[in-house]
């Protein structure tokens, strides 16, 4: 059985997971300690055109709710 700290640190990562597919970042490497955290990101270049609502919208529900 996990203890509680670990449950936690897995939902972060969890976190940091949905965020990589929602903004396009690319996680290099990551620490998560029991009260702090190490995060080496790569941010894409900005694309030409950013997305209107309505794509960022149907993104997450892609994404995360599966519709």
């Amino acid at each position: 059985m996990m203890d509680r700290q670990e449950v936690e640190k897995e939902q972060f990562v969890r976190f940091i997971r949905m965020y990589e597919a929602l903004f396009g970042l690319s996680v290099v490497t990551y620490c998560v300690m029991g009260h702090h955290f190490h995060i080496l990101v790569e941010v894409p270049k900005r694309p030409e055109v950013l997305p209107t609502d309505a794509g960022l919208v149907a993104l997450i529900r892609r994404e995360f709710v599966g519709h």
